[in-house]
């Protein structure tokens, strides 16, 4: 079972290089029966509790799977148009809830190699969200999304928030989710959550071709490294994105 709870205020993580995260409503935690905490955007639930089954409502293993290749696509996609070095774009073989070797259940990666371009953070929070969106924006198009799956497509991107608060940066950020404020006399930086979600979903809208085609080629093959990335994505695409955020250097 997993519970979840409405935070009756904003929930504040710390970090010990100064970096916060604030979330309040219309996000919340929900904590799965593994205890993993998800970070849920205008969740589909009140209290009470919902099994697995549920939110996967009737999905079979290949259609969860292909829900995983999305998000790894849309990440590799996004970091491909921000000039990222991508050596690797994989999906874990295993049944993605069925977690072996100590590996997180519904996991992938996207790795990089160097040198990697120092980019905006919100850039950075901007790509680590395109995961999540995109899986979800597959689910859309191809008739599949239900209130119950959209939690699906966010406790697969649960450790891309926990990213997102690692980054290093030269000034503490405080990452704002929701209606909420920074932490009473907080002088660092500010990275508001909600509009880059918008923002990302335009942009991958923009360039689903390649988001769908990398897709589907993740879902026969597993892994693409970055030859076959370069073939696959539009080089059109390979053009660095301006950022319309503040510059905050990681």
């Amino acid at each position: 079972m997993a519970d979840y709870g409405t935070p009756a205020e904003p929930v504040t993580t710390n970090t010990s290089h100064g970096a916060v995260r604030v979330l309040g409503l219309p996000w919340r935690i929900g904590t799965t029966d593994d205890g993993l905490a998800v970070p849920m955007y205008k969740p589909f639930v009140g209290e009470g509790t919902v099994s697995e089954e549920t939110f996967i409502d009737g999905l079979n293993d290949a259609q969860i799977r292909t829900v995983l290749a999305a998000h790894e696509a849309g990440h590799a996609v996004y970091f491909f148009q921000l000039g990222m070095p991508i050596s690797e774009v994989s999906v874990y073989p295993e049944n993605p809830h069925s977690p072996s070797s100590g590996v997180a259940s519904g996991m992938g990666h996207t790795r990089f190699s160097e040198p990697k371009p120092s980019l905006p953070v919100p850039e950075i929070v901007a790509a680590s969200l395109a995961g999540q969106l995109a899986s979800e924006m597959w689910l859309e198009k191809a008739g599949l999304l239900t209130p119950a799956r959209r939690f699906l497509t966010q406790r697969v991107c649960a450790g891309d928030h926990d990213e997102i608060l690692a980054i290093r940066t030269q000034v503490p950020v405080a990452y704002l989710y929701g209606e909420v404020n920074p932490p009473a006399g907080w002088d660092g930086a500010v990275v508001q959550v909600d509009p880059l979600i918008e923002s990302t979903r335009f942009r991958l809208e923009a360039s689903w071709a390649s988001v769908k085609v990398l897709t589907e080629h993740l879902d026969r093959h597993g892994n693409a490294h970055a030859d076959t990335l370069r073939a696959l994505i539009d080089p059109l695409l390979g053009q660095t994105l301006s950022s319309e955020n503040s510059q905050i250097a990681p």
